[in-house]
């Protein structure tokens, strides 16, 4: 009768090839998810155009603070933040509770809504008027059919040459989340799909507003 050899070692150095690959692959998915998630949260470029403020959130950064400047001299400070500032709070909702009904098969949509914020929009006015803090929201539309609310703190200086408007405490919310539930306000990230440019936006367009109304565009 033949011997026949039965030897692990051909088996194992056969395999050794694919296990290294393996091992390979799994760093090289890793290190692929860490750039995606890396670039993913990177400041978005287009923030550059603004004189911003960042602080740390989670991993990434939010927007903390932005500062915008206007020139001229003029017009009653006081009473066109009040006028263009809005504070009326706004009303979140969501449809996390809907379900299928497991013998009807309708979809039964329950609505959650909850109101938030509002408020006297002036805080502090200064005995000569110029210098102002106010509490105000203003809205954007992030896409279709979703808008978000940009909460904020405005502080507005008058100097001879101009105006500084510095708007802090900024959080956003998304004023329907659908079937998601809504966590309500919270930090704007700097990145991209947190849509940081398109709420700077609406505070430049407060400003516009005021600036409008001071008589100087």
């Amino acid at each position: 009768m033949p011997t026949i050899w039965c030897s692990a070692n051909p088996v194992i150095h056969s395999f050794l090839p694919i296990r290294e690959e393996f091992q390979v692959l799994k760093i090289g998915m890793f290190f692929i998810a860490a750039l995606i998630i890396g670039c993913s949260a990177s400041r978005m470029p287009a923030l550059n155009q603004y004189e911003a403020q960042y602080a740390p959130w989670s991993s990434a950064e939010s927007v903390s603070s932005v500062l915008f400047e206007r020139e001229g001299f003029g017009g009653n400070l006081p009473a066109c933040v009040a006028v263009v500032v809005n504070n009326t709070g706004e009303t979140l909702t969501d449809s996390s509770n809907s379900f299928f009904g497991a013998y009807s098969g309708k979809y039964y949509n329950i609505e959650n809504s909850v109101h938030v914020g509002g408020g006297d929009v002036l805080q502090y006015v200064s005995p000569d008027s110029r210098s102002v803090v106010a509490s105000g929201i203003s809205r954007y539309e992030a896409g279709a059919l979703v808008t978000r609310s940009v909460r904020f703190k405005l502080s507005v200086r008058q100097s001879d040459s101009g105006r500084q408007y510095s708007f802090s405490n900024l959080a956003q919310a998304q004023l329907n989340s659908g079937t998601a539930a809504n966590t309500g306000y919270g930090p704007i990230g700097s990145w991209s799909s947190a849509n940081p440019d398109l709420a700077l936006q609406s505070l430049d367009s407060v400003v516009d507003e005021i600036e409008k109304c001071l008589g100087h565009r």
